[in-house]
């Protein structure tokens, strides 16, 4: 299965989500991924709200995370919001305020846990450099 986001182009397959990036936008959205990802190692509560990143590449054009098998409905990431907003770790200015959007294709679950499965895409957007996707 492959979905087209605005940055990148998902393939679906077994266990895994295969992360292709489409443009400049989607290489930083990749790095951004895996290193937030990798910074929160020791933080026991934002971690578990991450989708776990497995590889990416260098320089980030492919990365591949665990694959959240159901998507989540509205009413279930407005329940989240509250929670995942004080349990995620905010470490002062040069920290990830919050990365997370808060629409239901940007959700699943993983291991009956609710996992961010997109957590660049606010990055890019505050730090201006979003670019349409290459098309």
């Amino acid at each position: 299965m492959i979905h087209f986001g605005a940055t990148r182009a998902v393939v679906l397959f077994g266990p895994w989500a295969f992360k292709f990036a489409r443009s400049y936008s989607g290489v930083r959205c990749n790095r951004r991924e895996a290193d937030l990802f990798h910074r929160n190692k020791n933080k026991a509560h934002s971690r578990p709200l991450l989708c776990p990143v497995l590889w990416c590449s260098w320089p980030a054009i492919v990365l591949i995370m665990r694959r959240a098998l159901t998507p989540e409905n509205q009413a279930q990431i407005d329940k989240l919001k509250t929670s995942a907003w004080f349990d995620w770790d905010y470490m002062g200015p040069n920290d990830d305020e919050c990365p997370f959007e808060w629409k239901p294709s940007d959700w699943g679950i993983l291991n009956g846990s609710s996992v961010a499965v997109d957590y660049a895409a606010t990055a890019l957007a505050q730090l201006g450099e979003y670019r349409p996707p290459i098309r």
